[in-house]
């Protein structure tokens, strides 16, 4: 197991607003409920952190970038700082939108229509169309560009049913949601095909089918829930269905959790979020605690030198404690890595008394460090 790749595939960003979205998500479906008597800021609180991350994390990496001219010339730093300029931007047309929803539940208002509050909304989805186009030019993540930019007619249709401008059935008004679902169902069926075929192979590599198998568990995951979930909402909202929003929304949960649980196997985000130029894991490892760097840089490996009759004769004979030899600390290369690593624990070996055997066992697993450039 090789800690130092798993602490490099965490993308603490997608944690941390996928996090505050399963809180929030709970919180709300007590709140329908009437499970909890909350203030409805105080249901939304979750969102708020979510967002004071977001907007900390741009002015702090916008005043790195002033006060460090030298930073931005860079591999990829403009881009990166563009990336972050982008990402605040469509963040605080979400919490526009966020706060426009807060105003619109206290109040009960009908002066204060729904299609005035969607209107953030609906803005941010018509710009999420450029920045998807702009982040597959430069190869950037654009998770919620992508959601944002297909549920565009979705957000339009709520508004004008909640405004009573339409009298349509809430399974029509969820039609540009059917029809994103099942294009995703789509793409979920071919990765689970392509990993059952990879899975099949016997040329393919221990690795891929690995990546594979977990892609196609992800979508799986994600995709049904999401469905489940939509398909009990509309018989809520319809009167049909007398369960808890708490209990319809367990499927929803269960989705948000997968997106949770793969934020530790993604892709790595923008670097320039408190300007850091670096991912948070890797800053918290080598800056702010130097100290966890012997831990988040190890790679376990067990190696045995013989078979079990050697081992079996080695049990069999008495062991003399002088004969028990502490190698020092050498320098091994890696077959990943033409860079030498330094073993972090003295391998022992132990030699039985009597000539008749002279092959050796390895009784202590030896310990190999990557330590960082």
């Amino acid at each position: 197991m090789n800690l130092s790749k798993r602490f490099q595939m965490v993308n603490a960003g997608r944690f941390v607003v996928y996090s505050c979205i399963l809180v929030f998500s709970l919180l709300i479906s007590l709140w329908g409920d009437g499970l909890i008597h909350w203030n409805i800021w105080t249901v939304f609180l979750p969102i708020w952190l979510w967002k004071l991350f977001i907007i900390i994390g741009s002015v702090v990496g916008i005043g790195v970038w002033c006060h460090r001219p030298a930073y931005r010339y860079e591999r990829g730093s403009f881009i990166q700082f563009r990336a972050m300029i982008i990402s605040t931007a469509l963040h605080l047309l979400l919490m526009l939108y966020e706060v426009l929803v807060c105003i619109r539940i206290e109040s009960g208002s009908p002066r204060f229509p729904w299609t005035l509050v969607f209107s953030p909304l609906m803005f941010a989805s018509l710009l999420s169309i450029i920045l998807c186009l702009w982040a597959v030019k430069n190869d950037r993540g654009f998770e919620m560009e992508l959601l944002c930019s297909v549920n565009c007619l979705q957000f339009i249709f709520i508004a004008i049913k909640l405004d009573k401008f339409v009298s349509w059935n809430w399974l029509f008004i969820f039609i540009p949601l059917w029809i994103s679902l099942s294009i995703a169902f789509i793409f979920m069926l071919y990765a689970v095909v392509v990993a059952a075929i990879l899975v099949k192979s016997p040329s393919t590599q221990s690795e891929h089918r690995h990546v594979s198998v977990t892609t196609a568990l992800t979508y799986v995951f994600i995709i049904i829930p999401l469905v489940v979930y939509a398909v009990l909402l509309v018989e809520k909202l319809e009167g049909v269905s007398t369960m808890y929003y708490s209990v319809i929304g367990i499927p929803l949960y269960l989705s948000i959790l997968t997106l949770v649980l793969s934020s530790f196997s993604s892709r790595q985000g923008n670097t320039w979020w408190f300007g850091l130029r670096k991912d948070i894991c890797q800053f918290l490892i080598s800056d702010a605690c130097p100290c966890l760097q012997e831990y988040g840089n190890i790679s376990y490996k067990i190696q045995f030198n013989d078979s079990s009759r050697t081992t079996q004769s080695s049990q069999q004979q008495p062991i003399n404690e002088d004969v028990v030899t502490n190698q020092p600390i050498t320098e091994h290369k890696t077959a990943d890595s033409s860079t030498p690593t330094t073993s972090s624990s003295s391998a022992l070996t132990v030699k039985p008394l009597k000539a008749c055997d002279s092959k050796e066992v390895l009784v202590s697993p030896v310990v190999f460090i990557a330590m960082p450039d």
